[in-house]
């Protein structure tokens, strides 16, 4: 499975009249087979995410995915049943205190997908808390095993706030 972002060029405010839009693709959008989005580059460099309209459904999954990978214990009522009966994000929030207390006994991987998580729901304390288990950086995800990785690249591409 690919993961694929579309994008848009948008008008930069400036004194000098643009080119129509039409005038900014180097090349056709290219759709990944079942996928609603897809990637436009434009010539200008000028370009902006579009939010795909079924981006909350999306990311609801991938949460689901990751909740279930990380451990349904540290979300919602840290129930198998709930995370099976969970209708929304609302009903999966990461519970703050119990992951605070219980960092040092998980694994590292463990920790960063949680933690990487954590980072949707509140960014401010998600941050602070993956840089106490050495994650500095992006680039530090990739050390994690594809199913995790692709788990945190479907709620980057599909999130559209808390």
């Amino acid at each position: 499975m690919y993961y694929w972002v579309r994008v848009v060029v948008i008008a930069i405010a400036s004194k000098q009249p643009t080119q129509p839009l039409s005038d900014h693709w180097d090349r056709p959008c290219k759709q990944a087979s079942g996928s609603n989005a897809c990637i436009l580059i434009s010539t200008q460099g000028q370009v902006a995410l579009e939010v795909a309209p079924n981006a909350p459904s999306a990311f609801f999954e991938a949460w689901k995915r990751g909740t279930d990978i990380a451990g349904f214990e540290w979300f919602g009522d840290g129930t198998r049943e709930g995370l099976r009966h969970a209708s929304s994000k609302w009903d999966l929030l990461p519970n703050m205190l119990l992951l605070n207390d219980a960092l040092r006994a998980l694994s590292h991987s463990q920790r960063v997908l949680l933690l990487a998580m954590v980072s949707f729901y509140n960014a401010h304390e998600g941050a602070a808390m993956l840089k106490r288990v050495g994650v500095e950086g992006l680039a530090d995800l990739g050390r994690l095993d594809l199913e995790r990785r692709k788990v945190i690249a479907s709620l980057v591409l599909n999130y559209h706030g808390w």
